[in-house]
């Protein structure tokens, strides 16, 4: 990948966001999980509708970086009101980072000191390792975003592929 990040408009369709976004909803009371990363999120960790969506969209994720991969996980958070997500890179197991925005108030992401505003539907796929990436206070009620991580299949963190823990 030549660049920081690349976006992707309507890597899915707004209706297809949209009904990940309310199945995430509805199993959020069963099947969320502690995320100290963003304590007072609702969180996912590979969910089997995600980890479809994972698999879809390898061949198209690439293409954009012009590599063969490894899913290693997926991850998801359902944001609300005050949540921030402090500067960071991810660990190895998400060399190739795709966010994927599943609908709600909008709210952007910085890479790498760069903002960036998706819609429903819209993804950004960059180097999580590499990349410092953050979002800034939401202000607004409920935002949710599937986290879907890869590894380069001939790189240094291809035996990474195996990590699919939170």
């Amino acid at each position: 990948m030549k660049n920081d990040f690349v976006i992707i408009k309507e890597i899915i369709s707004k209706e297809k966001a949209l009904q990940l976004s309310i199945h995430l909803d509805v199993r959020k009371d069963k099947y969320s999980i502690y995320d100290d990363m963003v304590p007072d999120s609702t969180a996912f960790h590979n969910d089997d509708e995600i980890t479809k969506l994972q698999n879809e969209l390898r061949n198209v994720i690439e293409k954009h970086v012009d590599l063969k991969l490894f899913n290693t996980y997926n991850y998801c958070r359902i944001y609300k009101t005050g949540n921030i997500l402090d500067v960071h890179k991810d660990r190895d197991a998400c060399e190739i980072s795709v966010t994927l925005d599943l609908g709600g108030d909008k709210w952007s992401i910085f890479m790498n000191k760069k903002e960036v505003m998706l819609d429903m539907g819209d993804a950004i796929i960059y180097k999580g390792c590499d990349i410092p990436h953050w979002r800034e206070e939401f202000k607004g009620k409920t935002h949710t975003q599937a986290f879907m991580h890869y590894v380069d299949q001939n790189g240094k963190r291809s035996w990474a592929k195996d990590d699919n823990h939170e």
